[in-house]
């Protein structure tokens, strides 16, 4: 199945969630583990990704997507390729140009420092393409942090590179197209991208109400040399 179809049963997946799970509110000073009432509880944007998960799964069925139950969730985080044998000098700049640029911040690291919210592969071992299907990233608050959309795309850009995953996504919702466009403008301009920009698609959503926006980010990329050209 192309990469686009991909995108298709993910943007079907999307839009099958309820209205109530799209109902998410920013939440600081509180544990990931505890609310105000001292109960425990799933973050929002956890939450909203179980929900994904569930209608991925029925999504993909009904596009007659190839069997994915030898597919396992199992992934290392992308320090691997800063501090190990595996070491990538570009990755490693990468990294440090965003801890420099943005301090060292609590939610950005934990960003970096945590599994990708969506993905089915083999093992971080096996870069065949039947092995190493999609990847997604979901941001689901209302006015996103800037720290926190340049972390989570380095790290997707690390993993679509390092492990040959065939389609990746970055899923944006209750924020606008044009914070999101600008935040990438600044990305493409300062920070470690990966060679396979055309596997990467950006999903936009603005509220539950909106239609879904795609588009991969090679054409962002052409869009924009055009514009300044």
């Amino acid at each position: 199945m192309s990469k686009q179809n991909v995108i298709e049963v993910v943007k079907n997946a999307l839009n099958a969630i309820d209205r109530r799970d799209y109902e998410i509110y920013r939440v600081r000073s509180i544990s990931d583990q505890y609310n105000i009432f001292g109960d425990r509880y799933a973050t929002y944007e956890n939450n909203f990704v179980s929900k994904f998960s569930e209608e991925y799964s029925n999504a993909e069925k009904l596009a007659g997507l190839a069997d994915r139950r030898e597919l396992h969730r199992q992934l290392q985080i992308t320090k691997r390729y800063m501090f190990s044998d595996y070491n990538d000098p570009k990755v490693e700049a990468g990294y440090f140009k965003i801890s420099n640029d943005y301090g060292d911040n609590r939610d950005g690291n934990l960003e970096f420092d945590t599994i990708p919210d969506f993905f089915i592969h083999k093992d971080e071992h096996d870069r065949s393409p039947q092995n190493q299907k999609l990847i997604i990233e979901f941001k689901t608050e209302r006015n996103v942090p800037e720290n926190r959309f340049m972390w989570d795309f380095f790290k997707l850009n690390v993993y679509l590179e390092k492990l040959n995953f065939q389609t990746a996504c970055f899923i944006i919702l209750n924020n606008t197209q044009d914070r999101i466009k600008q935040f990438l403008i600044k990305y493409l301009n300062n920070y470690y991208l990966s060679n396979y920009t055309d596997r990467l698609y950006i999903i936009i959503k603005e509220n539950y109400d909106g239609k879904s926006v795609d588009f991969n980010l090679q054409t962002f990329i052409s869009t924009q040399l055009k514009t300044h050209q």
